[in-house]
């Protein structure tokens, strides 16, 4: 899968590849991504970036 970034934006075509990763959340109430196991992290944070955005 390519990633495009167009006018300082990244896009990426939709995928289920992340919904797998486990994500917790600590006492702190901060969500903790477990990304041991996942082998393309890169792609991982470009698919995201919006939604971390979004959230934080």
């Amino acid at each position: 899968m390519m990633c495009k970034c167009d006018d300082n934006k990244y896009s990426c075509a939709a995928t289920n590849n992340n919904a797998s990763i486990p994500e917790f959340r600590s006492a702190t109430g901060d969500i903790l991504v477990d990304l041991v196991n996942h082998k393309n992290i890169s792609q991982y944070l470009l698919e995201t970036f919006e939604q971390f955005i979004t959230k934080r």
